[in-house]
């Protein structure tokens, strides 16, 4: 970026969520990081991609937001897998779970899309491996101790997704929900 401004030229980043669908759909949140001027002359552009967001002017903003967002995706999956597997032990259908979740302050993406979506019906298919989230957490959770703030709870997580990762390697990220609901004790025979 510093050399390209240099020689006259902007540089930023706009890291894309949304996956394969959303790419297909338009409908990724595109969260660009650049010289105010830049971001105006390229709305029109990332608008035919999805949502353009702007994020900062230096370099690198657009990636933090990225790595923050698929921490906190990572983190209501694993958490939110957690929570309906001690519900439905209670005896509480995950129909009935998810549908109060949804309407309170509690709601995620995990509650809102992946379990109604892709788990209840056991289709397990969000198209997003676990290897893969577990290596945007670990980028994570570096930047985090990097930027010096505190990760405990990053660090549970990103140990939560390598053992499901070594447990199941190469599975759909939605597979933590049985993965967590099978338990510690089933896992570790």
């Amino acid at each position: 970026a510093e050399a390209l401004g240099k020689a006259g030229h902007a540089a930023g980043d706009a890291p894309v969520p949304g996956g394969t669908a959303g790419a297909e759909k338009a409908t990724l949140a595109i969260m660009l990081a650049c010289p105010a001027e830049t971001y105006e002359r390229l709305k029109p552009l990332m608008s035919l991609m999805g949502k353009p967001f702007y994020v900062g002017p230096k370099p690198g903003q657009g990636q933090a937001v990225k790595l923050l967002n698929n921490y906190l995706s990572a983190t209501a999956l694993a958490a939110s897998s957690e929570a309906i597997a001690f519900g439905i032990k209670q005896g509480v259908a995950m129909q009935t779970i998810l549908a109060i979740r949804n309407v309170s302050t509690r709601r995620n993406t995990a509650t809102e899309d992946k379990f109604p979506r892709r788990i209840i019906n056991e289709k397990y298919d969000a198209g997003f491996t676990a290897k893969l989230q577990l290596k945007d957490i670990k980028l994570y959770l570096d930047n985090a101790r990097e930027a010096g703030i505190s990760d405990e709870i990053a660090s549970t997580v990103v140990g939560v997704w390598t053992e499901m990762d070594k447990a199941i390697p190469g599975a759909d990220i939605t597979l933590m929900y049985p993965y967590t609901r099978d338990g510690r004790s089933k896992r570790k025979s």
